[in-house]
């Protein structure tokens, strides 16, 4: 990894516009973390956790995507790249992201992440882009940062008022701690706490979990209200989460384990697209993956 700017140095997508210069667009993936399918409303939860995105016009939900690793380190990368599971070991110190594509297609891009840096090949892919930022590092002096402190990033991004624009955001989803992703007042599903990842806090820990769905549910709806706010640009929105989570299945909690022994529940994850075109035609029944946000996204841009 240290060495990882030279190896890569000369790694180029050769991209190129098939859009007209005349046509406005705006491209956003958000990449969640720690989310499992099993618990979004919009899958078929009988618990109330996505109410905003349950009716909203344009989005398509897959029920059962198919994280391809439940670590971080390897999902996120896989995700942002055209690198799968087979390839990621040999390939990763020598390829670049989608971030370089679109800069390579004439975009203005931006990376911002409710993580911390920990030089890793997210931080890497993250400094591709034309702007990069961490939002911890940005002075605001909170006790906690939430996935909503993103968004006043994006606003300004888009008021710039670049005519092709893709930004990627990372929020922070529904990682343990769970308590500590959403604000106290967001706690729709009580008593959340003690969320003891033990037997005996076990309702508990899934309230708090379920509420960190609720909130990504809120950080979703609101980055797809801003598009729609401009409603003369092409846009798109994919959410996907980097792998899913255990909450005692088999008593087994987060996530983790060797992923060939991987439970369903931190390999299925939510993957929802939103696009500007209604009429756009998106094959529901498709059995899809991590692996298709790259490909998907660069289809959207052509």
């Amino acid at each position: 990894m240290a060495e990882y700017h030279e190896t890569s140095a000369a790694f180029t997508y050769n991209a190129t516009p098939t859009h007209p210069d005349s046509v406005p667009e705006i491209y956003i993936v958000v990449v969640g973390e720690t989310s499992r399918a099993d618990n979004w409303q919009i899958n078929g939860y009988n618990r109330p956790t996505t109410p905003r995105l349950m009716d909203l016009p344009g989005l398509t939900a897959f029920p059962r995507a198919i994280s391809q690793s439940n670590t971080t380190h390897k999902s996120v990368p896989m995700l942002l790249s055209h690198l799968d599971a087979a390839t990621f070991g040999d390939s990763i110190y020598n390829v670049k992201s989608l971030i370089t594509a679109f800069k390579e297609a004439g975009f203005h891009t931006a990376f911002f992440s409710a993580h911390s840096r920990n030089h890793s090949f997210i931080d890497f892919f993250g400094e591709e882009a034309d702007e990069t930022k961490f939002i911890k590092e940005q002075g605001l002096n909170k006790k906690h940062y939430y996935d909503t402190d993103l968004l006043p990033f994006l606003d300004r991004k888009i008021a710039e008022g670049h005519k092709k624009l893709l930004i990627v955001l990372h929020a922070y989803g529904s990682h343990f701690n769970y308590i500590d992703r959403y604000p106290d007042d967001r706690a729709f599903f009580t008593p959340d706490r003690p969320a003891h990842a033990t037997h005996h806090y076990r309702d508990k820990q899934i309230n708090a979990y379920d509420n960190t769905i609720v909130y990504t549910d809120y950080l979703i709806h609101s980055v797809i209200e801003i598009l729609r706010g401009i409603p003369q640009r092409r846009s798109c929105v994919i959410f996907v989460s980097d792998h899913g989570e255990s909450l005692g299945e088999g008593n087994l909690y987060m996530h983790g384990v060797p992923i060939l022994v991987a439970p369903k529940e931190q390999i299925e994850i939510p993957f929802i697209v939103w696009t500007s075109d209604e009429a756009m035609k998106i094959d529901t029944e498709k059995k899809v993956g991590q692996y298709h946000v790259f490909h998907s996204v660069l289809s959207f841009l052509g």
